[in-house]
């Protein structure tokens, strides 16, 4: 008879309830899913995980960027994070190169999948994606999108002088954070490499390119600056309903939650560079080397995989709409998702969607990006190309901000 039986049987009923105890509790453990996000729209995935599912119980972890109340991604099991695809994060991943051949990985758009893949491993898998959508009264391209060379003669020819005194004005950069994003995104190759060998000087480049179309197609920073002191004060969509000004940027998702009195009256066309569509924002999800359920967060992540599961998710997103939009508040990674299932809950997306080979090839960013560019990097820029003026101590600032920020994942 073997130890543990005899032991039990000798003993009687109190031992054999409290192995019975042991086992239930180990087994709790191990069906336990830490689901880690700074995004609260992963709440209702993880509500419909344990919905759909009594195999295991996802527990959902939510920390906002910047939170006080300090807790390590990386001992989690599944991570869904924008920045996850820094160079940094990855090699604290496991390798998901098992997923490759499922349906939802082979649509996502390559040059999306390629901001997951260290050397040849697939170590985070793209979820969705956040657009910059060019706003105006009247359409300004042609084509399926709006250029950025389309863009600069519209607000060019739309600017009204008068006595030196811009009194319509088409566009300025500084009036949009998702445009300045949207451009230091296309036009820089790699913030990792900016960041630790350039000294910063591609972003000081871009930023004095920037000053120079403000000068070029508004005329100068001081009536720039007297324009946006006497007029914006009320939203952006309102003064081109009015026709104060021309176009503004916001992010795709931000037009998808205005109601149809306003978007009825504007015309919406997402930016594209000359490279192609250039992210704001890419979410996605991972799988930590720490992680305690390597089993069960491969379990979630197949089940995250599947199409039903976003069509079960839109079906109770569209009933909400003012509180989110479409994949995760952006377009879903997958080109597939985005042409067979977001049309039939948001109609209007079926001539937004892009097609594989319209996206430019996305920046390889550093770790902490989101909150480092949110905090750190636009509040320069914006000083920048508005004063004329950059910050010659960068480096300082950014060392800084480090020692006063340290790495979650450390």
């Amino acid at each position: 008879m073997p130890k543990v039986l005899l032991m039990i049987r000798k003993a009687g009923i109190p031992l054999l309830l409290s192995v019975l105890i042991l086992f239930s509790g180990c087994s709790k453990i191990e069906r336990n899913i830490k689901v880690y996000s700074d995004r609260a729209e992963v709440a209702e995935l993880v509500n419909l995980f344990n919905q759909s599912q009594s195999q295991y119980t996802a527990v959902f972890i939510y920390k906002t960027s910047g939170s006080e109340e300090g807790s390590n991604p990386g001992n989690q099991d599944i991570v869904i994070s924008s920045g996850l695809h820094s160079s940094f994060y990855k090699e604290k991943l496991s390798g998901l190169n098992s997923l490759r051949k499922k349906s939802f990985v082979q649509s996502i758009y390559p040059e999306l999948l390629k901001t997951g893949i260290s050397d040849t491993t697939l170590k985070t898998i793209p979820l969705s994606v956040s657009l910059p959508l060019v706003i105006s009264g009247d359409t300004i391209s042609e084509g399926k999108y709006t250029s950025w060379k389309d863009l600069s003669r519209y607000a060019a020819d739309f600017n009204v002088l008068k006595e030196d005194s811009l009194i319509h004005s088409g566009f300025s950069p500084p009036w949009s954070k998702t445009f300045l994003t949207a451009y230091f995104n296309n036009r820089i190759d790699s913030f990792r490499t900016e960041l630790n060998k350039n000294n910063f000087q591609e972003i000081r480049d871009r930023s004095q390119e920037l000053l120079a179309w403000i000068i070029e197609t508004n005329g100068s920073l001081e009536m720039c600056r007297a324009f946006s002191k006497k007029y914006r004060y009320i939203p952006d969509y309102r003064l081109i309903m009015n026709g104060r000004i021309a176009l503004s940027v916001i992010p795709l998702e931000e037009w998808a939650l205005l109601p149809d009195s306003i978007t009825r009256e504007l015309n919406a066309e997402i930016l594209k560079f000359e490279d192609g569509v250039q992210s704001i924002g890419i979410l996605s999800a991972g799988i930590p080397l720490q992680s305690e359920n390597q089993a069960g967060a491969l379990f979630f992540l197949n089940w995250l995989l599947e199409d039903s599961t976003w069509e079960d998710y839109l079906t109770i997103v569209s009933r909400n709409r003012d509180e989110s939009f479409g994949f995760l508040n952006g377009i879903s990674a997958s080109e597939k998702l985005n042409t067979d299932l977001l049309p039939r809950y948001y109609p209007w997306m079926k001539s937004h969607t892009p097609r594989a080979g319209e996206f430019a090839s996305q920046t390889e960013i550093e770790s902490q990006w989101t909150q480092v560019w949110t905090e750190l990097f636009l509040p320069l820029v914006l000083e920048s190309v508005t004063n004329s003026q950059f910050s010659k101590d960068f480096s300082n600032e950014y060392r800084k901000w480090l020692l006063q920020n340290p790495d979650p994942w450390e």
